[in-house]
């Protein structure tokens, strides 16, 4: 016999993945610097964990983003949050890895006192966080520490 999952059961096991992709993520942050092969094996294992979420609703949304559903709407219609159109419905479906990657800079900033004004500053956060993961400047950063460095002329 099939079982099948309430609403309420699956949004419980969303929940979960993303506390368990959350712990993941500060082990990656303990062992990057000394074990980086290992840090990126436990991102791998944490975006496939994430791409087996469904896209999540609103309520869902904002209950893992600690914000009220206009927020959501808010943050959506500005482009913060992707939306999936999954064609079936007009309910709006947000996808689970981007939702996932506000979280995480919403609870940094919390953390560091920050409440409001919010938007402004995930972008920020998320434009720094795409410089900084580009490979040409993890290379020029690695060759810094090295003492690698060219002089100008």
């Amino acid at each position: 016999m099939a079982s099948t999952l309430s609403r309420e059961d699956l949004d419980r096991k969303v929940e979960a993945t993303f506390d368990a992709v959350d712990k993941l993520d500060e082990q990656v942050v303990v062992i990057e610097q000394t074990l980086p092969e290992q840090a990126r094996e436990i991102q791998s294992v944490m975006s496939s964990m994430l791409s087996q979420v469904p896209p999540l609703g609103t309520v869902l949304a904002s209950r893992l983003l600690e914000v009220d559903r206009k927020t959501v709407a808010h943050w959506a219609d500005q482009g913060l949050l992707v939306e999936v159109d999954e064609g079936t419905s007009h309910r709006r479906r947000f996808d689970p890895l981007r939702l996932h990657q506000v979280r995480h800079v919403v609870r940094q900033l919390r953390s560091a006192g920050q409440s409001r004004n919010l938007l402004d500053a995930i972008w920020f956060r998320l434009e720094d966080q795409a410089v900084l993961d580009r490979e040409d400047l993890a290379r020029s950063l690695q060759q810094l520490r090295d003492g690698d460095v060219v002089e100008a002329y």
